[in-house]
């Protein structure tokens, strides 16, 4: 088995923090993964971040499964919308109080033109019938 080596102190605290080449484009820092200081910590002293790449892949792993479940739910809410199943089981009670209510109000509004209507005729004068 081979081990790691450990990092020489020739090396600039910059060259520690940089992946290699090639990695830099597939790995992503915390800040772009919603890291939230979850990964695992490397040696602040020696000048690392305190991040591994386990812990970005980590990242990586939690940014990408929120974003699935997050799309999911939203097809999921918009598939129950349309299929109506965010409606009340009673919906449809709801719908025939409310048009009956809006043609009572309409009703009421006619009968009570007719009746000012009556009620100016007789001020001037004219023959009122009597309407039942």
């Amino acid at each position: 088995t081979e081990r790691p080596v450990p990092p020489s102190p020739a090396m600039s605290a910059a060259d520690k923090t940089v992946p290699p080449e090639g990695l830099a484009s597939i790995v992503p820092d915390a800040a772009s993964c919603g890291g939230d200081g979850d990964h695992a910590s490397g040696s602040a002293g020696e000048g690392g971040t305190g991040r591994s790449v386990g812990g970005s892949m980590w990242g990586m792993f939690k940014s990408a499964a929120t974003r699935v479940f997050r799309g999911l739910e939203s097809a999921g809410e918009t598939l129950a919308d349309w299929l109506g199943l965010n409606d009340s089981e009673y919906q449809w009670a709801i719908d025939e109080y409310l048009r009956r209510k809006r043609e009572e109000e309409e009703h009421k509004k006619i009968l009570e033109e007719e009746e000012a209507e009556r009620l100016a005729d007789m001020e001037r004068g004219a023959k009122v019938t009597a309407t039942v």
